[in-house]
């Protein structure tokens, strides 16, 4: 017997497990109740926002349609995020994928969304609906690069140290002064931001807070997918503090953080542009429109063979499923 439905949270463990089985089979082992808190951690809240179906009761596919509330200058609206897509191999070749995603459009009609975004492979999704759009830059810092370019900033006293309880109000507040962000509360702050195995960091001067970072080290270098400052002009102490600690730096930088991306491409080794996420719209128009009124740029002038990515969107990693 199959069964097709949202699921209820007493279907966590076997959501979790299928999950893991299947992203495990086919990618390198996963573990989603430490890989992302923010939907399977003991605070998590996604669980009634999968779809399943079940054969003879077990789960043979599965997909979260998280509502994410984004903001662009005065302007909130609904988004729909996009994740943990599987179908068990046995089960392939039903017709399961059509399912899972017209469940998505669904629940986005249902929380008035303007889109949905996910990260997959552009024809499996394409057939859906989604397509590339927004961008973002990889700056690649060397040590060499910070020893020549930044020898006169200064980053005596600052000091980068696990975000703890009491900075996720001041983490929260500088998110929020961004262009564009999505929601986050001090309660869910530190989930979020330890996706994919992301650090949460907190940047001091002295005592008092200057920034907050989320960063993932490697052997002789640091991934860095949110860098947000109070004053910008610390940006030159920041990096060089990282680069002592880390080595290579390797930044994202969103299409709205033009000085920083100036100053960057003035001093870093490389850089590129990235494609941001795969999207589907379900009003292009009033997006653009939300984008104009709030001074942002809601065309992209860059061509890629021909093709232009139809908006400059931008979601960070740590909103990411």
């Amino acid at each position: 017997m199959i069964k097709m439905d949202w699921a209820s949270p007493a279907d966590k463990n076997d959501i979790i497990d299928f999950c893991d089985y299947i992203f495990s089979k086919y990618h390198r082992p996963h573990d989603f109740a430490t890989l992302l808190l923010k939907l399977y951690g003991e605070k998590g809240d996604s669980i009634p926002h999968h779809f399943i179906i079940r054969e003879d009761g077990n789960i043979v596919a599965a997909i979260v349609a998280y509502p994410v509330e984004m903001h662009i200058g005065s302007h909130t609206f609904q988004t729909i995020g996009v994740g943990s897509v599987s179908v068990h191999p046995r089960a392939k070749g039903r017709g399961y994928m059509k399912y899972l995603l017209d469940a998505v459009d669904e629940h986005a009609r249902e929380h008035n969304a303007m889109f949905a975004f996910l990260d997959g492979q552009r024809q499996r999704y394409g057939y859906f609906g989604y397509k590339p759009a927004g961008y973002h830059m990889n700056a690649r810092l060397s040590p060499n690069n910070v020893r020549h370019a930044l020898s006169d900033a200064c980053d005596e006293g600052v000091s980068i140290l696990p975000m703890r309880d009491e900075d996720t109000a001041f983490a929260c507040s500088l998110n929020e002064k961004r262009s564009l962000f999505c929601t986050r509360t001090p309660e869910n702050f530190r989930d979020i931001a330890a996706s994919w195995y992301f650090e949460p960091t907190i940047l001091l001067k002295g005592e008092d807070r200057i920034g907050y970072a989320i960063l993932k080290p490697d052997q002789d270098s640091v991934t860095v997918s949110e860098l947000c400052l109070s004053h910008e002009a610390d940006l030159p102490a920041v990096l060089k503090k990282l680069s002592g600690r880390y080595g290579i730096i390797n930044l994202t930088v969103s299409p709205f953080e033009k000085e920083r991306a100036q100053f960057l491409t003035g001093v870093c080794e490389g850089w590129q542009i990235a494609r941001n996420h795969m999207f589907k719209f379900y009003d292009e128009a009033k997006l653009r429109g939300i984008l104009k009124k709030a001074g942002l740029p809601h065309d992209l002038p860059l061509s890629f063979d021909g093709f232009t990515l139809p908006l400059p969107l931008f979601i960070s990693a740590p909103d990411a499923l």
